[in-house]
């Protein structure tokens, strides 16, 4: 073959060949003014680069990324790269089968307002949402922060949701509010989140949620679930921190119900000054198992632990919490000199190194020791 029929050939397999898509980058403003717009002329792959400013919408919300697996991403911080609903509009709207590939990252969510998902909507969809701030937003109904139906399963990671209200008589989910979906919730901040039902930090109703690495402070609910609520759900709480959290009636940290034998799994947390006026200060569960591990629960009010729960070991289950678990010596460090305090003590009843109050200093000791190795107290 020559040169010739050699070029031609590599033509037709360039013209009719298998096609790679190269991924394009846009940026707001500079080539589109909205972020919408941006949205609307991109595809599968690219890259929308938003500059520092506050972003409003029309219509029904902000950003509708229409079933587009493209990333939004923040050049700035979120304090300077502002998605504002203006009290008007749901912020960001997933309703079209997105899934992990459609990522939102670095923005301030704000300003939303809807029935269900203020600041975030997701309807069969599964998007990445990443170091955002989604605060201030509410809804008349549900999920003030985030809503989300239906069998989604978006992941939510490295995100701030504070300040965000489920409104109403019996308004679900000040942070988060989820039904029949599985999110996942990975090193995230509730703060200060109200519901005037349940949930005050989070919802979930007939989901598999799982919470990692997430801090769920000071968020109210006007009846059950000051912290978290869980009804029919399978939930899974890892290394988490639930504290100063209050519920009207029952669960003060946590309330876990439901008619299923669905089991919620918590380990490597800590409950520690949750409140309500009824029972389950630190958590309450009613029908179905609970199962923890590696967890300290006290000072809650009225009580730790109102139900039934299975005890998997290194658990510290006290009215007042210590002031700093596994600091045997009292020196406020947690090192070797502990390990050493509780060895010598090994077998006795030494308060000072029975760190789950069981009675008797043992290998349960030296492991919840060992789980707090390397911290200094307060």
């Amino acid at each position: 073959m020559n040169q010739v029929a050699v070029a031609s050939a590599l033509l037709v397999m360039a013209f009719h060949g298998t096609s790679t898509i190269i991924a394009g980058t846009i940026h707001v403003p500079d080539e589109h003014e909205t972020i919408q717009g941006a949205i609307e002329a991109a595809s599968d792959g690219d890259t929308i680069l938003v500059a520092p400013g506050i972003y409003t919408g029309s219509g029904d919300w902000v950003i509708n990324t229409l079933g587009k697996a493209i990333v939004i991403r923040a050049t700035d911080t979120p304090e300077d790269t502002i998605l504002n609903g203006e009290g008007l509009r749901r912020v960001l709207h997933f309703a079209n089968n997105e899934q992990s590939n459609t990522i939102i990252e670095g923005f301030m969510i704000t300003g939303g307002q809807a029935e269900t998902g203020g600041g975030v909507y997701c309807y069969s969809s599964s998007p990445l949402i990443k170091d955002c701030l989604i605060v201030d937003n509410t809804a008349d109904v549900a999920g003030g922060g985030i809503h989300c139906e239906w069998y989604s399963s978006p992941v939510i990671n490295g995100c701030d949701i504070n300040n965000n209200a489920a409104g109403g008589t019996s308004g679900r989910g000040g942070g988060i509010a989820c039904i029949v979906s599985s999110p996942v919730i990975n090193t995230c901040q509730l703060f200060n989140n109200i519901a005037s039902g349940d949930g005050g930090a989070a919802s979930f109703l007939n989901c598999s949620p799982n919470m990692i690495n997430c801090v769920i402070s000071e968020n109210s609910a006007g009846s059950d679930g000051g912290g978290l609520y869980s009804q029919d759900s399978s939930l899974i709480l890892d290394n988490c921190t639930v504290t100063y959290n209050t519920a009207s009636m029952e669960g003060g940290g946590i309330y876990f119900g439901g008619s299923f034998n669905l089991p919620m799994f918590i380990s490597y947390c800590t409950i520690t000054d949750n409140t309500t006026n009824i029972a389950g200060g630190g958590i309450l569960g009613l029908s179905n198992l609970i199962v923890i591990a590696n967890t300290f629960v006290c000072s809650n009010e009225p009580d730790q632990i109102q139900g039934q729960w299975t005890d998997k070991g290194l658990n510290s289950i006290e009215d007042e919490c210590s002031s700093c678990p596994g600091d045997a010596n009292g020196d406020g460090h947690i090192n070797v000199n502990d390990v050493l305090y509780a060895l010598s003590a090994w077998d006795s009843d030494d308060p000072n190194a029975d760190f789950d109050d069981n009675g008797i200093v043992n290998v349960d000791d030296v492991l919840i020791l060992l789980s707090q190795f390397g911290q200094s107290c307060p």
